[in-house]
């Protein structure tokens, strides 16, 4: 290096024998015994070649003053001596996907997201789909949003989809079995579904061989419920469809929650009648066709059974004629019931997915009205009862009640209820 690039020297092996190491360790080892730092006055900023990393004097001097570290070419140089690409387009996009190296060291260490990421990112989805480049057209002199503005963010997209651990076998896969080979993009991403266990096909039709990024919408609203914030939060995806992962912020004066959703299919408008939570076959599914189709009286009639918790729920609602999900709770409270505010929430929506309320969404705290009588739910609470602790039998829950809990006077009552219920089936 030049004079005044040689005080860095001991900060520059420290970081960059820091850098392999992880990669080392994680992926696959380096595969030869050194490396070489220079710096070439004239050139732009920094790259890394066949054998080295090159930097410009005063380009260095910024980076490990600000930085303190070259984690960017040393990764680069890491992947690019141990994978090369073949086909059109290949340097670039294998330079890009190696840029994500750079952040799985920065994850590792905490390391803040260099803007320059952040820069090409916004670059590249500034510019209209029809001038959206696919890999194969990429070039030496190509704009560099396209290489380090989208490819760094797809091998994101790969990890979040497969999973840590899918992506860390994807990856070791790689380098054991394409290690000093130059391969394809059908290669590459062909290796990354044997290493992960998992089809890629969604990223090669979405990704890879179309044009243009998602469009996405967010639209949100917080309520402030008995002292518990509601959050509810309407993401879209208009166009077509990418499978596509996104995090939602939630700022609070403690900080930032993160919550993951992952986007892949279209929402269905129709209002469902059942709701599954262990999806059949599709071919079970067109033999079951009918039965989904019955009536909501028909499927109440077929399926009267309620949980305990849920029975509670429907009284509370009886009572207030209709209510929010926070009036509700209340009442629940009121009768001495010990649940929590986000367990009515659930239960009410399955109540609604069971067809037993409405909901009116009109106003910002939704309401839930019954859509059946009370005496129905009193048979169902008797046969819950009597299933749980008489085997299924109404006799032997009378006959319990008779012996062990009716007053003489009571009983007398029930006597008479039975005399005037035989009277009346006789005529």
């Amino acid at each position: 290096m030049h004079p005044e690039s040689q005080g860095f020297a001991e900060q520059i092996f420290a970081t960059s024998s820091q850098v392999l190491k992880f990669y080392s360790d994680k992926f696959c080892p380096y595969p030869f015994a050194q490396f070489s730092f220079i710096t070439i006055k004239g050139m732009f900023a920094r790259r890394a070649f066949s054998d080295a990393v090159g930097y410009e004097p005063k380009y260095l001097e910024k980076e490990f003053t600000t930085t303190g570290h070259d984690a960017h070419e040393t990764s680069l140089l890491w992947w690019g001596y141990i994978i090369r690409g073949t086909g059109r387009g290949s340097s670039q996009w294998l330079e890009g996907f190696g840029d994500y190296a750079e952040v799985l060291y920065g994850e590792k260490y905490e390391k803040p997201l260099p803007k320059i990421f952040q820069f090409f990112k916004s670059k590249y989805l500034a510019l209209p789909a029809e001038k959206d480049l696919l890999y194969t057209e990429l070039r030496g002199n190509t704009d560099q949003a396209f290489v380090h503005g989208k490819y760094p963010w797809l091998m994101h997209l790969i990890r979040y989809v497969i999973g840590n651990k899918g992506f860390d076998r994807a990856m070791k896969l790689l380098f054991k079995k394409q290690k000093f080979h130059a391969l394809t993009m059908a290669e590459f991403v062909a290796t990354l579904e044997a290493g992960s266990g998992q089809s890629l096909q969604w990223f090669r039709d979405e990704w890879l061989n179309r044009r243009g990024v998602p469009t996405t919408s967010l639209k949100s609203e917080v309520q402030n419920v008995g002292g518990t914030y509601q959050i509810k939060c309407v993401l879209e995806q208009t166009g077509e469809i990418y499978h596509l992962p996104v995090e939602i912020g939630i700022q609070t004066e403690a900080g930032i929650k993160l919550e993951k959703v992952f986007m892949k299919e279209k929402q269905i408008t129709a209002r469902p009648t059942r709701v599954v939570d262990n999806p059949l076959p599709l071919s079970y599914l067109k033999r079951r066709s009918s039965y989904n189709s019955r009536t909501k009286k028909e499927t109440m009639k077929a399926n009267p059974k309620l949980g305990e918790r849920e029975l509670d729920i429907l009284q509370a609602l009886w009572k207030l004629g209709q209510g929010t999900v926070a009036e509700v709770h209340q009442e629940l409270l009121n009768e001495g019931h010990e649940v929590a505010y986000t367990t009515v929430q659930t239960m009410l929506n399955r109540l609604e997915a069971k067809g037993r309320v409405a909901r009116d969404a009109s106003d910002r705290a939704h309401r839930y009205r019954p859509l059946f009588k009370e005496p129905a739910a009193v048979t169902a609470a008797i046969k819950l009862l009597a299933k749980r602790f008489f085997g299924g039998s109404v006799e032997e829950l009378a006959t319990h009640l008779v012996e062990k809990n009716l007053t003489p006077k009571q009983i007398e009552r029930v006597r008479t209820m039975i005399d005037d219920h035989e009277k009346e089936s006789q005529k």
